[in-house]
């Protein structure tokens, strides 16, 4: 079963979404072949874009 949640950034968690948060951490994951599992190798070559391109992560402010 699939269940789509919609969290609101800034509101604390309710019990129910903390107790459904760690429910859903104890599930196993389920790859498929839009999300298959990725090798050591494949995984090793994601790298985070900002630190690639810092001019790119700064907000730019009006001008």
């Amino acid at each position: 079963m699939i269940v789509h949640e919609t969290l609101e950034p800034g509101n604390p968690l309710t019990d129910e979404e903390m107790k459904m948060l760690e429910k859903a951490s104890e599930m196993p994951i389920s790859y498929d072949e839009d999300s298959p599992e990725l090798s050591d190798e494949e995984l090793a070559q994601f790298y985070r874009v900002s630190e690639s391109r810092p001019e790119k992560s700064k907000k730019q402010g009006l001008q």
